[in-house]
């Protein structure tokens, strides 16, 4: 039987020395030198998890551990989501072909294994298993928690997990890999544009048009770059969000109020999870993407936090075009010498037929820009087509081999306030994105947060800003100037490290009261505290837009907010630029011979109040009519407030231009264009908005209102989802991305109010199935339950685990020399703090004879060995010399010197050594 604090595992030492002398009454010493070696390895302790639903279904997970929280977490998880968090593991780890099989969720046994080969390619598994010893130690005891837990549900349920799933396991190390995946993907795929994406070319001849891999790349039917841009991957590479945070000068109760508005795809990689999670000296709740071990934007009732893209003051990546070597295409050209390529082969193993398990080797290649991404893939019989022989593309991203975005989450969740929060963000780990942040003693906060390079002046860019059409765009770089190229090891080269934390735009305390952001530059959302001097040129894109104007009208004059303000502006669906844009489109009908087609919609139009909610009947004209319009015409992108607007535009003394007059009645009176299109498709020119746009969820069907990527507003409700437009009408269409998550946070009362569109289980059978969406489609907002007395009047069903501690390696404690002096003494004991959960050993130390204690001392001591000495009475000295003294070690984990600590562990050792 286990010994209920421990084992105890001693291997005794032999005598090295041992002697008696005598010099002078002051100094005489009687020494013993021994060697004891000593091992504890403490029983398993258990902890109940409590996983409680509430009357959405939605868990709150409360433990007395971070890693038992991880554990209900994941549980929680697997209950709801099982066959989709599995499948995200199985893909980032480059498995799915082979667990999944046909099953998998890229929907074919040959899409798994293109997407398997991405994963490698990205060296996703590999840096993950690599890198997790590195972790924090109290990070890797989260991770496999998680772990744990996903393993436990598995065993638990055969029966509610996919077939395939049955008998495998997860690692620690598989869910970093999982954790990292979307987000590095998310890099390689906005470089990966240079390559298939948009041709900037002349701004007089810009067409989003694909290109072609280049003249000498790979002709094959399918390369990497191919499976990267695949959107069954569910990979978003930006998207349209609002946020804001209001301090305390302009709410009613003194206090600040945060809202998070992200807009994207429903499901996939980025489908929304509500959770809350509750361990020593943590609560925080929120959301995050199915899948993960943290909660990505919430509060822990100190702070709250939000995030937009950020999608101009960022350089994350750049895309290279490679010039082979003529006499050996595994060569490259680089500042005029021939360089090799590094190149290794990985076997993949694939479910080519039920039941059968093949390995094919797929070949990589990787430049000192890092993986050549225009390489054909290979296919399930093994065959891999020969790259081109003159040209390749290779991506540099900063996320590439790095681990750390889940460990700045949980810090970020942990944090008491702006100081720590900004503090968890120190080595910049989360990708592109922009942030506020508000804490409960009033502070507000942002920053434009991004891993971005460093980059020496004159340095080329992938990533540019299209004068007239208004939108980043990508090319290809030269990869044989060196100019050109991140290379972190060479100080001649212009990549010479990340941007710190510090250095990033960010802001404080405004004097305006708020900050708010639409997918905007910095000096947009910081006016005054940021200049578009103090960012680096190669990150000066971007400019204000709709969104964040129409934020800025109705944060400006506001005060004594409420949460039921910032509800109303979540669900705001004004469409901003609507009246400038409807006033040039009755500037044309006005002019004489106009077409009688553009007076009829104009006179629609003009009746229209902006509003794109479902009841609206003119908003679907209105976006038919926007799709039509040709940028370059007008000079400027419809919604873009910084676009190139000619002196006298709409509203300005002088008028519109001739041209843009013109264009906006081709755009509306046209053969095929937005009054034949309405005509063809309803018969009409007004149509209610909630009879095209469907929120379709199970059984639910129901009409919804909002904006749409062509004229958006901060409730966005989209059903079209491509752009540039390929139809200006839609139709009946399914809403699949829009406002999916949004949340309000009023630190003074700790309320927070949610609207989820998805619900948190998959199963169209469960109760709570079409709970979220039903609210959602109708604007309810919900108030979440935060306090332990709100979930208990909302408690539905509650669950109990046992999770058991893991098991620590081996604690060594050596008593390494043992010495007398006649005044005084002392005993050396050397301890070797090498335990898998901690990274700093804290505790007592002392010595017992009969159960009395005769001597002791604290110590705080690093990883790995260190001497501790205590000081001995007489009585102890006289005990020495029959080693009759009981060592006593107790210890407690803590992350960091004065954190709070965690596990506390004691046993007692005995140590006799031999006379």
């Amino acid at each position: 039987m286990p010994q209920p604090r421990g084992q105890d595992h001693c291997r005794q030492g032999s005598i090295l020395h041992q002697e008696e002398s005598m010099t002078s009454h002051r100094s005489a010493v009687v020494a013993a030198v021994v060697v004891v070696a000593c091992w504890l390895v403490p029983a398993a302790s258990a902890e109940t998890v409590k996983i409680t639903r509430d009357s959405y279904g939605e868990p709150h997970i409360s433990a007395s551990s971070a890693p038992g929280a991880m554990y209900g977490f994941a549980y929680a998880q697997m209950q709801d989501q099982a066959t989709a968090v599995l499948g995200g593991i199985y893909t980032a780890t480059g498995r799915s072909a082979e667990v999944e099989g046909e099953s998998c969720l890229a929907g074919s046994i040959d899409a798994c294994f293109q997407s398997d080969q991405l994963a490698h390619l990205l060296r996703v598994p590999e840096v993950a298993d690599r890198k997790f010893e590195k972790l924090p130690a109290a990070d890797r005891r989260k991770f496999r928690g998680f772990a744990r837990g996903i393993n436990s549900y598995v065993k638990d349920n055969p029966a509610s997990v996919p077939a395939w799933a049955v008998g495998e396991t997860v690692s620690a190390s598989d869910v970093l890999a999982s954790a990292q995946w979307r987000f590095v993907l998310a890099q390689f795929k906005r470089a990966g544009l240079a390559f298939r994406g948009f041709d900037p070319g002349p701004a007089a001849e810009f067409a989003r048009q694909p290109t072609t891999l280049g003249a000498g790349m790979a002709d094959a039917e399918r390369s990497f770059v191919d499976v990267i841009s695949d959107p069954s991957l569910g990979v978003q590479t930006a998207g349209a969000s609002n946020m804001f945070v209001v301090g305390g000068s302009k709410t009613q109760n003194g206090k600040p109020l945060l809202q998070d508005n992200p807009h994207l795809p429903f499901g996939g990689l980025t489908q929304w999870y509500q959770a809350q999670l509750t361990y020593p000296g943590v609560n925080v709740a929120g959301a995050t993407f199915r899948g993960l071990p943290v909660i990505g934007v919430g509060s822990n009732g100190d702070v709250a936090w939000g995030f937009t893209a950020n999608q101009g003051a960022v350089h994350e990546q750049d895309a290279y075009k490679e010039t082979l070597d003529p006499a050996d295409p595994d060569r490259y050209m680089y500042d005029g010498r021939s360089k090799a390529m590094t190149v290794r082969t990985v076997e993949i193993k694939a479910e080519t037929s039920p039941g059968t398990i093949e390995t094919i080797p797929v070949r990589f290649r990787y430049t000192i820009h890092g993986p050549v991404v225009t390489d054909p893939t290979a296919d399930l019989s093994g065959n891999q087509p020969a790259p081109g022989a003159t040209a390749a593309g290779s991506v540099t991203a900063s996320l590439y081999e790095q681990v750390g975005l889940a460990s700045t989450a949980w810090r970020m969740t942990e944090a008491n306030n702006i100081g720590e929060w900004k503090r968890a963000l120190a080595d910049p780990q989360l990708s592109q994105y922009n942030m506020v942040a508000a804490d409960s003693a009033g502070n507000i906060f942002y920053v434009a947060e991004s891993r971005s390079g460093v980059l020496n002046p004159g340095v080329g860019i992938t990533n540019i800003l299209h004068p007239t059409a208004g939108v980043v765009v990508f090319r290809a770089l030269d990869g044989s100037v060196p100019n050109n190229t991140w290379v972190s090891n060479d100080p001649d080269r212009p990549w010479t490290g990340v941007i710190p934390f510090d250095e990033l735009p960010q802001a404080q305390n405004p004097p305006s009261g708020f900050y708010q952001d639409g997918n905007v530059p910095p000096w947009v959302t910081a006016p005054g505290q940021i200049s578009i001097d103090d960012v680096p040129e190669y990150m000066r894109l971007g400019a204000d837009g709709t969104r964040s104007r129409r934020q800025h009208e109705l944060l400006a004059p506001a005060h004594d907010m409420t949460l039921a303000d910032a509800d109303a502006i979540g669900f705001d669906s004004h469409i901003e630029f609507a009246p400038a844009l409807i006033d040039l489109l009755d500037q044309a009908a006005a002019l004489p011979g106009a077409d009688p087609k553009v007076q009829e919609a104009a006179s629609v139009l003009d009746g229209w109040n902006y509003d794109a909610g479902p009841e609206s009947t003119q908003f679907v004209l209105f976006t038919a009519w926007v799709r039509a319009l040709n940028p370059q015409q007008l000079g400027f992108a419809p919604q873009q407030a910084s676009a190139p607007f000619p002196e006298g535009l709409v509203g300005q003394p002088g008028g519109p231009t001739a041209g843009q007059l013109a264009e906006a009645a081709r755009a509306m009176g046209a053969s095929g264009m937005a009054y034949d299109e309405m005509i063809e498709a309803y018969g009409s020119l007004t149509k209610r908005t909630g009879d095209v746009n469907r929120m379709v969820w199970g059984a639910f069907d129901g009409g919804v209102g909002g904006g749409n990527l062509d004229a958006p507003s901060l409730w966005m409700a989209d059903c079209r989802g491509a752009y540039p437009p390929t139809v200006l009408v839609a139709f009946p269409c399914q809403v699949t991305t829009g406002s999916g998550y949004v949340m309000n946070v009023d630190l003074g009362s700790g309320k927070m109010h949610t609207s989820i569109a998805a619900s948190a289980s998959d199963d169209p059978a469960s109760p709570f199935y079409t709970a979220n969406v039903e609210d959602w489609s109708a604007k309810r907002i919900r108030n979440y339950p935060r306090s332990s007395r709100a979930l208990a009047a909302e408690k539905t069903s509650e669950l109990e685990l046992k999770y058991r501690s893991e098991s620590r390696p081996k604690a060594r404690l050596a008593v390494i020399r043992i010495a007398e002096h006649v005044r005084r003494g002392w005993v050396e004991l050397q301890v070797d703090c090498k335990v898998a959960s901690m990274t700093r050993c804290i505790g007592k130390l002392l010595l017992e004879h009969q159960g009395r204690m005769v001597a002791h001392r604290r110590y705080a001591v690093r990883d790995g060995a260190s001497t501790l000495r205590l000081r001995l009475d007489r009585k102890a000295r006289k005990q020495i010399r029959h080693h009759e003294l009981r060592v006593v070690l107790s210890w407690t984990t803590d992350q960091k010197a004065g954190a709070a600590t965690e596990d506390r562990k004691s046993a007692t050792i005995r140590c006799a050594p031999r006379s």
